[in-house]
């Protein structure tokens, strides 16, 4: 009986769900993380006076797409926690330059949001070249232009912990040049490492212990219960540990150095490119699109075309 019960406690624990608590609060505030701009002549425009200034919602963000109800689905989802934005206006080259950051529970749920933004973006019928952005690990960015109406747009989207930023420049010249990379490589370097500890991330590995000690404060009314769920608790722990180390030769799942930029890994005799290839030994995401080095989520890279023959 008491070993059935174990084995109860056991797999109830392990399929249990990681947490039901609220998202914890961005941390600094989402109003503190946007970079102002790098060029001169911009002035900020005040609250109310454009449609992105200051705190913005789900539903306001997914109200701006092609699928409101979908859009607002697929972020809530993804573990949407808040928005803020920002815009300026430079009158004299008749520039507008717009930042958006969007604070997800997890690097996960930002990651799947760049990557959905990231199609959306290339295949807009006004879509005339992607646009390249040195120094940053995650990103994507496309050059919009409808010469007819004289609207050229810059967007560029990247990830950096937790959190999706946006930085997206109009002109009614096609004279944005790399001035849209720059205040986005401006923007990486101004924002913190991540709004949220990683040890909170929804995908973030959860100490079995305090997962039990969870359980066990619930069954507490239960004395013996509540010995059988400390006892598979420890069972459990030693069992992990176990597995662990019988990984002789071969570092953990996951583990992987990554150089001060971000921009190459270690393979234990040479640095390799981030951006062409994935660590062997990096952790996944479920849906295999992604993989984690260690603080953040990285597009995985996409797989070389073979060119056709005859």
């Amino acid at each position: 009986m008491t070993r059935i019960l174990l084995a109860a406690v056991a797999a109830g624990v392990l399929l249990a769900p990681v947490g039901t608590s609220a998202a914890p609060t961005p941390s600094p505030s989402l109003a503190k993380v946007l970079a102002d701009p790098i060029a001169s002549g911009f002035v900020e425009v005040t609250p109310g006076q454009g449609p992105v200034e200051g705190p913005i919602t789900a539903r306001e963000i997914a109200g701006s797409g092609v699928n409101p109800n979908q859009d607002e689905s697929s972020l809530v989802q993804d573990g949407f926690v808040g928005a803020y934005g920002r815009t300026w206006v430079d009158n004299v080259n008749k520039h507008e330059l717009q930042e958006v950051v969007i604070a997800f529970s997890g690097g996960a749920g930002a990651a799947r949001w760049m990557g959905a933004s990231k199609k959306t973006d290339s295949e807009n019928q006004y879509f005339i070249h992607p646009i390249p952005v040195d120094g940053l690990p995650a990103y994507y960015g496309v050059h919009l232009a409808n010469p007819g109406n004289s609207e050229y747009v810059d967007i560029i989207g990247f990830v950096k912990g937790n959190d999706y930023f946006l930085v997206a420049a109009a002109s009614t010249s096609d004279d944005l040049d790399i001035s849209t990379a720059t205040q986005a490589k401006g923007q990486y370097d101004f924002a913190p490492l991540n709004t949220i500890p990683p040890s909170l991330w929804p995908e973030h590995p959860i100490s079995l212990l305090a997962r039990f000690g969870n359980l066990a404060g619930t069954y507490g009314a239960y004395p013996a219960l509540a010995v059988a769920v400390v006892v598979a608790a420890v069972l459990v722990f030693l069992l992990i540990r176990q597995r662990r180390r019988r990984r002789s030769g071969m570092a953990a799942l996951g583990d992987v150095q990554m150089s001060p930029d971000g921009t190459y890994w270690w393979d234990g005799q040479a640095w390799r490119d981030a951006a062409k290839e994935a660590p062997p030994a990096a952790l996944r995401s479920a849906d295999g699109f992604y993989w984690w080095d260690g603080r953040m989520w990285r597009l995985m890279p996409e797989t070389p075309v073979a060119p056709a023959t005859g």
